[in-house]
């Protein structure tokens, strides 16, 4: 058994936004982890050796790209996420401006 997750990009029409890193950090004893959205804006997580129900995670966030630099776009602080969940984050215009 594994534990997973998938995490979805989406623009201010309900777009799907490609090649975004999402990062997830779970805690000092799980880790941290990234994966880029793929062409449908999901980003998925999976992990052979976690057999849980659910995971704390104290930050999702996205790095996003805003020319010359980096943004990180937090999306979530101090949730748990159930084995198996989807997460659908909307990213607006104005968080692009950084």
């Amino acid at each position: 058994m594994s534990w997973q997750c998938s995490i979805r990009l989406v623009n201010e029409e309900g777009d799907p936004i490609s090649g975004i890193k999402v990062h997830i950090n779970f805690s000092f004893w799980t880790g941290f982890d990234s994966v880029r959205t793929d062409d449908d804006g999901w980003a998925h997580f999976e992990y052979e050796s976690i057999d849980k129900p659910e995971l704390y995670a104290e930050t999702i966030w996205a790095a996003l790209k805003v020319f010359p630099s980096i943004v990180d776009l937090t999306l979530a602080e101090g949730v748990s996420i159930e084995n198996g969940e989807t997460m659908s984050f909307t990213v607006t215009d104005e968080d692009w401006s950084g």
